[in-house]
């Protein structure tokens, strides 16, 4: 069956959930104010019939004969039917009126608070994003303003060396003083604009997941709402049926139609229809990325100085995806421990713990996104191949209203919450191994300067550094074809012995009486 958490997305979609729970309360309201009036109609006309019955008797009485006794007779009837309307309106009262009024304003009072929680996430967002937005307009402006006093900082050393410039034209100390000190106050203001940036681009990011979180819960607790009205109206819809069977056969007709139209509902296709003609489509996160001013070469910079940016941001994600897969691996091993010890935790807390997870998975995807379109613009800055990369299809890069670089990425959710590759560690002198890694992220190996390892991380299987050689031995799990004449070939299941572990994620070992290097991240160590 669909979901509404699934179904409400895109531009305004949770506005038209909103406004298609709004018109469902002010029908419920509406229906409340029929089914008075229909009361007040049936009392209505059983008092007509009681008083013509009454005035019908009496004239009735004053004659004799058969005729008379069926004229009485008919006048017994219209009291006997005004008894039955009588009825038919208390239960419509009883039944129906009194119950729909109180359930509408209890669906009203559980609804106002979810959509409050909603609307708080909002202008939370909103206030993210607008304090995102200025830290990249300020980043932006120390950038482009200290590029410009580098090139006249440049042009006042060549001419100081003897260049073309005559001395006429040259700074005089005091100048050329005043405007070094100028360098390095941008070359201060960048690093804290960038730094600022950086916060307000994660802060923003948290924002929009609790926004989502918030939507996929407010449509989920909307949907219960739902299907409670649903089977409520059902219910009443029922109760009315059998108040109008206790009429005469001239109203049994209707009374057959609506018994047929009552067997016929069914609150899953109902809730399926509005899904399928109100709905707005599925989530498809827009997660927009951290954009530096060194990544668009459209802007003039010094070559070292744009690399050294480049790494400088590079590092900071490096650091923050070993953080999220530290704490991805914590949430899994605790949610493996509820599921091997039920007893440790209720429904609501394995729920929180895997919406935990989501959150911790979307996270890493920013975050890989982030580090991966910084690696392109280092292979760029280098002439390197642009490395692949499995959420490469998902960026989309346009630009924003001052013209600046806007990268979003769009990652279905049923690849967003999958099983997530693993990270690649950075290479600081931004020159890799060619195709050493075989177009794999090798698997990430926290560093100790970042975190210390928790009760739930641990790391099965490592070989030992101290140990001697041929003591260790793996598993290779994914093939890997040699592209330098140092590193050796592996077929799945290939049995290596390890000799050496190198730091940068390359091992030495011997397979098939041959030597070589291999990818870590390739094998799984066995011994």
């Amino acid at each position: 069956m669909s979901a509404f958490k699934d179904s409400f997305w895109g531009s305004g979609g949770f506005e038209e959930l909103r406004k298609y729970m709004k018109q469902g309360n002010e029908f419920c309201k509406e229906l409340a104010v029929v089914m008075q009036e229909r009361v007040d109609l049936e009392n209505t006309y059983a008092k007509g019939l009681l008083r013509l019955g009454l005035k019908l008797n009496k004239s009735a009485s004053t004659c004799i004969g058969t005729l008379a006794s069926a004229w009485a007779l008919v006048a017994t009837e219209m009291e006997s039917e005004a008894e039955v309307r009588r009825n038919v309106a208390m239960s419509l009262y009883d039944e129906i009126y009194k119950p729909l009024k109180s359930f509408t304003e209890s669906q009203y009072r559980g609804r106002k608070p979810l959509t409050q929680m909603v609307d708080k996430m909002t202008n939370n967002l909103s206030e993210k994003r607008s304090e995102e937005n200025k830290g990249k307009k300020a980043a932006f402006s120390n950038a482009k303003d200290a590029e410009k006093v580098f090139v006249n900082h440049v042009s006042e050393n060549e001419a100081r060396s003897g260049g073309s410039i005559t001395r006429g034209k040259s700074l005089s100390e005091k100048d050329f003083t005043k405007l070094e000190k100028k360098l390095r106050s941008l070359e201060g203001h960048i690093s804290k604009a960038d730094s600022d940036y950086h916060e307000n681009c994660l802060k923003a990011e948290c924002a929009r997941q609790d926004w989502e979180m918030a939507v996929y819960n407010t449509s989920s607790q909307l949907q219960v709402l739902e299907e409670e009205r649903f089977t409520e109206l059902k219910s009443y819809l029922s109760k009315y049926c059998s108040s109008l069977l206790q009429v005469p056969s001239k109203i049994m007709q209707s009374c057959d139609r609506l018994k047929e139209a009552t067997l016929v509902v069914d609150v899953v296709t109902d809730l399926a229809k509005i899904i399928e003609t109100k709905g707005t489509g599925p989530n498809v996160p827009e997660q927009i990325l951290f954009d530096s001013y060194a990544e668009d070469f459209n802007h003039a910079m010094d070559a070292d100085r744009r690399q050294k940016s480049l790494l400088n941001n590079l590092l900071y994600f490096q650091q923050d995806l070993e953080k999220e897969q530290k704490a991805k691996r914590g949430v899994e091993k605790l949610i493996e421990a509820y599921q091997n010890r039920p007893d440790f935790a209720d429904k609501d807390t394995m729920y929180n713990s895997k919406q935990k997870l989501q959150y911790t998975k979307a996270t890493i995807n920013y975050l890989d996104a982030c580090h991966y379109k910084l690696q392109c613009a280092i292979a760029k800055l280098n002439k390197k191949p642009k490395p692949d990369h499995r959420l490469t299809p998902f960026i989309q890069h346009l630009k924003d209203k001052q013209g600046h670089e806007l990268s979003i990425l769009r990652l279905p959710l049923h690849l967003a919450y999958q099983g997530l590759p693993n990270l690649s560690p950075i290479d600081q002198s931004a020159h890799y191994r060619e195709s050493g890694d075989g177009g794999r992220d090798p698997d990430p190996r926290p560093v100790s300067e970042f975190y210390d390892e928790d009760e739930f991380d641990t790391y099965d299987g490592a070989c030992d550094g101290n140990k001697s050689p041929s003591t260790c031995t793996a598993s290779a799990v994914y093939a890997y074809e040699a592209s330098q004449q140092d590193e050796l070939t592996l077929s799945v299941g290939d049995v290596v012995t390890v000799y050496e572990q190198g730091a940068d994620g390359w091992w030495r070992g011997e397979c098939n009486g041959a030597a070589g290097h291999f990818p870590a991240s390739y094998v799984q160590v066995t011994r």
